[in-house]
């Protein structure tokens, strides 16, 4: 596998433009990177923000009319609300929709790989079977990665399609992987887990990666960054280069120009 093939740009941040916007996601394409969105469901759709709330409430609580009046603002990354002028402005991205971002990859001539980060509430199976329709509508079942944060999501998956599955799961979770377990694809783990006291990654035998990919048979994709840091998908070069010497399949960093 090449090396551009590994990199995720995490949330389609992609040079100067702000994770989770069209203008990141047409940067990614343009430059054939692969990519990591995340996905909320609001109460008639599903839109693409890491923000779980507008304001005081949570987003399952707007329709998609709604969420589109507010916005990304550019200096900051905060939500703002800026009712229809969003569309347009210099100063605002405007949140897109997951049928947008899909149409904007199946148009793509570039072949990337997209990872689904999706942000759901336990066994709510209406959201995925609504992903997954559009994920076969769009004809991206070969280039979407499902990241889901249970095992029983992946078997229902399974059971309606072949896209792909990627268990954002903690380190309990994914050691309760069987290795005859069918229906996930991917594991997700996080850089820190790579690390000793010192925050240096090293290459010991119990490796995660080598564990992951040798003993249940699961491509490992990691994170960089740690677990609720501030500063995830941030990692240096040199770091990123030890990742990559460990056989990981997938890193999400941002601004992935830059490992090129």
């Amino acid at each position: 596998m090449k090396r551009k093939d590994k990199i995720f740009a995490h949330r389609a941040k992609c040079g100067c433009f702000l994770g989770n916007t069209i203008e990141g996601v047409q940067c990614c394409l343009n430059m054939g990177l692969n990519l990591e969105i995340d996905v909320q469901a609001c109460q008639n759709g599903l839109v693409v923000t890491h923000c779980e709330k507008l304001r005081q409430d949570h987003i399952s609580q707007y329709p998609v009319e709604t969420v589109r009046k507010f916005g990304i603002n550019r200096k900051d990354g905060s939500i703002v609300f800026a009712p229809a002028t969003v569309h347009g402005r210099s100063d605002v991205a405007r949140i897109p929709t997951l049928p947008e971002v899909l149409n904007l990859v199946s148009e793509s001539e570039k072949e990337i790989k997209v990872i689904l980060d999706i942000k759901k509430e336990q066994d709510n199976i209406e959201i995925l079977d609504k992903i997954v329709s559009l994920v076969k509508n769009y004809n991206l079942v070969k280039q979407i990665i499902l990241g889901i944060p249970y095992q029983t999501d992946a078997i229902y998956i399974k059971k309606q399609s072949q896209i792909a599955t990627l268990l954002f799961g903690s380190k309990k979770d994914i050691r309760t992987i069987r290795s005859d377990n069918k229906t996930i694809d991917y594991v997700r783990i996080w850089q820190n887990w790579l690390e000793n006291d010192f925050g240096e990654i090293t290459n010991k035998p119990s490796n995660w990666i080598s564990c992951l990919q040798d003993l249940i048979h699961k491509k490992v994709i990691v994170t960089a960054g740690g677990m609720n840091e501030v500063q995830g998908g941030e990692i240096s070069k040199g770091q990123f280069e030890k990742v990559i010497k460990l056989g990981a399949d997938g890193i999400i960093v941002n601004d992935p120009a830059i490992y090129l």
